[in-house]
């Protein structure tokens, strides 16, 4: 080989070696086994620093410029691929400093040690986004990189580092990294490293390693045994919990006999008793069910040997074992009593060893008091619970010296220890401690020891101890506690899910930013002005899962179920978190349900900071996201104000009179807008669909907000729909304020904005909080009241309204002669002679009294309207009142005039037979009992008819009074709204039809009789003759049906028609409809002979006086 500089190398499976050269022209060569020759394979203009080639040949190799590339060797003409880093120097999860050592596994995952930023990162197959697994910026930190050089992963992808500005090796546990090689700082020892350059593995599993500032390659053998232990090791992690609550497993008198009692796992059944000969100081059981067991009285260790269940002694001490412990390599520990040390020695060989201590009794740290419990590790470090110096003591192999882990002297202390008597180590080497003194048991974690159970101090209650002695775990790390003065066995259970988030697979990094272009919201509805990002999370399987941030912010996140709302961010939260990931940054740990959405706020712990994010997303299955908050595009500005000119609606029935303003959304692409104001006044807004009417707020509502958690200024985002319409109402908070608004409109499309005019409906009478939807016929109500003036003389109300009372006065004058003439002539005993006269006196007077109520329904609708404070029981005593007795007035005319009709056509059917005197007397019966009869049938108007009243509430700002509107109103349930359209038509066309066939029925009868005796002249000639002569018997009704027809009509008009614009047309029809009881003496009077002498005989009487 012809090597400059040789920065990294690789050796193929076949012998080939691959190598980058750094001085000259760089290089990457290959030296052929075969042919011991030298062929360059790419040429470089940058530094090399890492070498790898993955099952498909594909050379990877690092570069100065912070990236890695791939190159196939299979095809040499192919480009080079960048497989990570930009090719510019940063910390983020997509960028690289100074990349190293590369390994690519079978997967083709790519592990890169990242030198410059002290880490390792892991680039997955297809993403240029990595994820830190080991160093700097990892989600569950054991350990702290400072320039790691190379990385290795065996076949069980367990991750080994190059850690060389700490002059180690670390390697892997499932929960975290751990020193191997070279844990005791840098030196020429040969325990030690100093700058170490690379290292690797033989087939045997020793490591090499090329020690560079020592000038030396170390090998260190491989511990075969290190893999497995003596005992049943239970695995946890570092924020394991068990229930706090314990079960008694077994009680004093069962504790307390001269037996090693075995149960059954998981169940309180014995499955055997093994009978001993001496009170045990302690025992210890190995992996094969042996156990060993320390007498209390005699300086001696046996083993009672499953196998054949004899008891053997073991060894002879020169003082009781206190502990016990047999490591993997069969070596037993002994604490031995009053001798303050630990003596160790293989069973089969009868030399013993001191292990830890001096023999003298002291609390130097090559010293112990009393050694209570014992564990050795993997690694043969002896941990001693020295409970006389109220500590835990760690002693490394072949070392003297101890180091305190917990308790007295430690060298950061998170927690006291009082007379700890056991010690634990889990697979993962988490320290577990009984700490008699305080009556607890207590744990190691991340951050230090913390209390796992009895951590409500001493007592006999199921989640208290009182000098616990004894600790195990079961295989499925349950705890057990020798609860010593409570004379029992706790038994506490582990909880599983306190460590399912440790064993989370990397799924997917998530990179984006916080800018000025996003939106902005106040967290917690109460800080404001934030930036935010919302995204969607959506899993396949249900199960546990953990999203951490990287950033230079200080992030905050939130998880959402179902939605998020940015104008209410407490409602739905699944969770939140500030800094559980360190360096302040979030860490959600949490459960998520497949097929349910859930919504990852990202934002910071400081309003309007800004930079770029990761998030990586640990789980047991797939995970997908999808950005949902669309950055700031500002697509239309509306400049407004509210002035005292400006619309005025009830909000609602607190809030009256709002300025208001509505505007149309104007939308060309369906997509979520963000829609806001900004103002110096609060604003509310609501988004209509469709339509939308003042009087009616609450109908085609589609959103609302009243400015909450956003300063008092209205937002929405909101997905909004071509091919619809929308309208955006923007009013106040307050009633009667003033002030200039902005609103803004945010999407990806083009939108416009565009006044709205509102159409006041004239179906309403009141306001929102009082209202009454009219419902079928208009009334003199309804026409005057919208022209009407509250509190105003009638001189100055309007023309309409003037005309209208001079009509009036017209017309009761008019009526009133008419009467008296019709009165005088029809009480005339000539006029009496048969029960005709009878019906015209008493039309005469329903005509007057008809005029006279239209006259008195007029005048009380104007007083009422233009003089609030009239009596309200006087109102409602009108209300119900005049109005019907009008109808019965107006019936009773109509009836009447049917009645004379009637007699007319049955005195030409009956002829010289017909009785006079018995008309009279059917007639007068009739007067009587028509108007009950009428009023009976009209009974309805008296229970559905009442005074509606409402008034405005008194507006605090302008200080304006409070003012009272009182409308007549009808509120007929469906069926009775249906027979009060019957009678209707009942009461106004039937008497014409009865009329009309009454008046041909006399024309005709009257020519047949003729016909019949005067044959010499033609049916027809008859006919005309008698139509010539009673004409006035047809005309009469039809004029009758012509002149009350505009009463029908209006009867039918929908009560929601809206008048102003035809205010003359309503006004006339319905005078018109007055009319017919003016016209009795026209109709009766002038047409008739009779009538007519017995009015020139008043006219001359009259004249003679």
């Amino acid at each position: 080989m012809n090597i400059n500089a040789l920065y990294s190398l690789f050796v193929a499976t076949n012998g080939d070696i691959y190598y980058g050269n750094n001085l000259g022209p760089r290089r990457i060569d290959k030296w052929i086994a075969e042919s011991n020759t030298n062929v360059t394979v790419i040429h470089a203009q940058l530094s090399l620093n890492g070498l790898f080639i993955d099952t498909n040949d594909s050379l990877y190799f690092s570069l100065s410029t912070h990236e890695v590339m791939r190159k196939s060797l299979h095809d040499p003409s192919r480009a080079l691929v960048r497989m990570a880093g930009t090719g510019a120097i940063g910390s983020r999860f997509n960028e690289l400093n100074m990349p190293r050592g590369i390994f690519v596994d079978t997967n083709f995952d790519l592990y890169i040690a990242d030198s410059g930023n002290h880490r390792v990162q892991l680039v997955r197959l297809g993403q240029s986004i990595g994820m830190p697994v080991a160093g700097d910026g990892t989600i569950n930190p054991t350990i702290s990189l400072s320039w790691p050089n190379m990385v290795i992963l065996d076949a069980q992808k367990y991750l080994f580092i190059l850690d060389v500005g700490n002059d180690r090796i670390v390697g892997p546990g499932p929960n975290g990294f751990r020193c191997l090689v070279g844990c005791r700082g840098t030196g020429t020892q040969s325990f030690q490293l100093s700058i170490p350059f690379s290292f690797a593995f033989d087939r045997s599993g020793n490591i090499f390693v090329a020690d560079q500032h020592n000038h030396r390659i170390q090998k260190f053998s491989f511990l075969e045994k290190s893999c497995t232990t003596s005992m049943v090791q239970p695995k946890f992690c570092a924020t394991a919990e068990w229930n706090p609550i314990g079960n008694t497993f077994a009680v004093g008198s069962m504790v307390e006999t001269i037996q090693i009692h075995v149960w059954h796992e998981g169940t309180h059944y014995l499955k055997k008793t093994i009978p001993i000969n001496d009170i045990p100081a302690s025992f210890f059981v190995a992996n094969n069910n042996d156990i060993y067991i320390a007498s209390r009285y005699q300086p001696r260790v046996s083993k009672w040997i499953a196998e054949n269940g004899t008891l053997v002694t073991v060894s002879d001490f020169s003082a009781t074992c206190e502990c016990l412990f047999i490591d993997s390599n069969d070596t037993l520990y002994c604490g031995l009593s009053g001798k303050s040390q630990v003596v160790k020695k293989y069973v089969d060989d009868m030399t013993l060893v001191r292990a830890a201590g001096t023999g003298v009794w002291g609390s130097n740290l090559d010293q112990i008091r009393s050694a209570c419990g014992i564990f050795v590790d993997t690694n043969f470090d002896l941990y001693i619970a020295d409970c006389e110096n109220h500590r835990v003591h760690l002693f490394q192999l072949e070392q003297t010296v101890g180091i305190v882990v917990a308790g007295y002297q430690s060298k950061n202390p998170t927690i006291d220890l009082r007379r700890p008597t056991v010690v634990v180590l889990d697979v993962e080497k988490y320290l577990f401690i009984v700490d008699m003194g305080n009556h607890r048991i207590v744990g190691s974690g991340v951050n230090g020891f913390r209390c796992l159970v009895g951590c409500r101090g001493k007592g006999s209650q199921p989640h208290q101890l009182d000098t616990p002695v004894g600790l195990s775990f079961d295989t499925l790390g349950n705890m057990f506690v020798v609860d010593g003065w409570n004379n029992r066995i706790q038994n506490f259970s582990f909880l599983e899910k306190s460590c399912v988030y440790g064993s989370l697979v990397l799924k997917l990094v998530y990179h984006s930013s916080l800018t000025k272009a996003n939106q902005i919201y106040f967290r917690d509805c109460n800080i404001p002005n934030f930036y935010y990002e919302s995204i969607q999370i959506y899993v396949i399987e249900n199960g546990y899962y953990t999203f951490r941030t990287y950033s230079g912010m200080d992030t905050y996140g939130y998880i959402y179920e179902k939605i998020f709302n940015a104008l209410n961010p407490l409602e739905n939260i699944l969770k939140e978190d500030d800094q559980s990931g360190s360096a302040n940054q979030f860490q959600l740990d949490v459960f998520l349900q497949a097929n349910k959405t859930y919504i990852l706020v990202v934002t910071t712990y400081s309003p309007r900071e800004s930079g770029t994010f990761d998030i990586a997303i640990l789980g047991i299955n797939t995970v997908l996201l999808k950005k949902l908050s669309n950055p700031v595009n500002v697509q239309v500005t509306h400049l407004s104000a509210f002035h005292v000119d400006s619309s005025l609606y009830y909000r609602d029935c607190n809030m009256p009179k709002c300025y208001y303003e509505a505007l149309q959304i104007n939308l060309f692409q369906r997509d979520v807008y963000v829609i806001w104001s900004e103002s110096n006044v609060n604003t509310y807004g609501y988004i209509y669909q469709h339509d939308f009417n003042p009087f009616e707020p609450l109908k085609n509502l589609l959103a609302v907000h009243d400015g909450k958690c956003n300063n008092g200024q209205f937002k929405f985002v909101i997905d909004l729909q071509i091919n619809m319409k929308y309208i955006l109402v923007v009013t106040t908070y307050r009633p009667m304020t003033t002030g200039n608004f902005s609103v803004f409109v945010s999407g990806p499309a083009n939108v416009s904005l565009t006044y709205f005019s509102t159409k006041e409906s004239s179906c309403i009478i009141g306001h929102l909080c009082n209202s009454h939807v009219k419902g079928v016929g208009l009334t003199l109500d309804d026409i005057l009241n919208d022209l009407l003036q509250p509190n105003t003389p009638l001189n100055k109300q309007s023309f309409s309204i003037q005309i209208s009372a001079a009509l009036t006065i017209i017309m009761f004058i008019a009526s009133s002669i008419n009467t008296i003439f019709s009165f005088f002539i029809f009480r005339h005993k000539d006029a009496q002679n048969v029960g005709c006269g009878v019906y015209l006196l008493a039309l005469s007077i329903t005509s007057l009294l008809t005029i006279a109520m239209f006259v008195v329904k007029f005048w009380f609708l104007v007083f009422s309207q233009i003089n609030g404070w009239t009596n309200i029981l006087v109102l409602r005593i009108g209300c119900k009142s005049i109005e019907t007795i009008l109808k019965v007035c107006v019936c009773s005319d109509s009836w009447l005039n049917v009645c004379v009709s009637i007699e007319r056509a049955i005195h030409v059917l009956k002829g010289v037979s017909f009785k006079k005197e018995k008309s009279k007397q059917i007639a007068r019966w009739i007067v009587t009992t028509l108007p009950f009869c009428i009023t009976i049938t009209l009974i309805h108007e008296l229970i559905y008819r009442k005074l509606f009243e409402y008034q405005t509430e008194p507006d605090k700002i302008s200080n304006d009074n409070v003012e009272r509107f009182t409308w007549c109103i009808t509120r007929y349930p469906p069926t009775v709204q249906s027979y009060n359209t019957i009678i209707l038509f009942f009461h106004l066309v039937t008497p014409f039809i009865i009329n009309l066939f009454s008046a041909l029925y006399i024309i005709f009868g009257v020519a047949r009789r003729r016909s019949a005796a005067q044959a010499a002249r033609s049916y027809k000639k008859h006919i005309r003759e008698q139509f010539h002569e009673h004409k006035q018997l047809v005309i009469s009704p039809v004029i009758l049906l012509i002149l009350t027809f505009p009463r029908l009509v209006i009867s039918l008009l929908p009560g929601c028609l809206k008048k102003s614009q035809n205010v003359w047309l309503y006004l006339s029809g319905y005078f018109i409809s007055f009319t017919p009881p003016m016209l009795i003496f026209l109709i009766f009077v002038l047409p008739s002979n009779l009538y007519m002498k017995i009015f020139k005989e008043l006219v001359k009487g009259l004249r003679r006086r």
